[in-house]
């Protein structure tokens, strides 16, 4: 690689996008809301089946690396936003609740960020 002012000058103008992303912000998502559009993108492009049983909290939070209490504020972010259900007593547990019918335009935007 020529490290020379002139190689140096040829790189910047070849790399402008890649320079800037060096150099952008850092994803200032939380864990919760990390988890939570993970989750959702699965249950969007049917990755996760309509009524499907989401694994316990416990289990969900060791399979992400993350805490209960993260998995617990993204499950209570997808009942809001009306992508699971959850339901208590016996057989209980987080289920999914897939959308109608997605577009395509917003499968594709989901597919973009995975």
């Amino acid at each position: 690689m020529d490290l020379s002012p002139d190689g140096a000058d040829a790189m910047h103008r070849w790399a402008p996008d890649a320079r800037a992303a060096v150099f952008a912000p850092l994803d200032t998502l939380s864990r919760t809301e990390l988890v939570a559009g993970r989750l959702a993108d699965a249950i969007v492009l049917g990755l996760l089946a309509d009524e499907e049983q989401l694994p316990s909290e416990a289990d969900l939070a060791a399979q992400l690396a993350v805490s209960t209490v993260t998995v617990r504020e993204a499950l209570t972010v997808l009942r809001e936003r009306g992508l699971v259900e959850t339901r208590r007593g016996r057989g209980g547990g987080s289920f999914v609740k897939a959308p109608a019918d997605p577009t395509a335009a917003e499968l594709r935007e989901r597919l973009a960020r995975i």
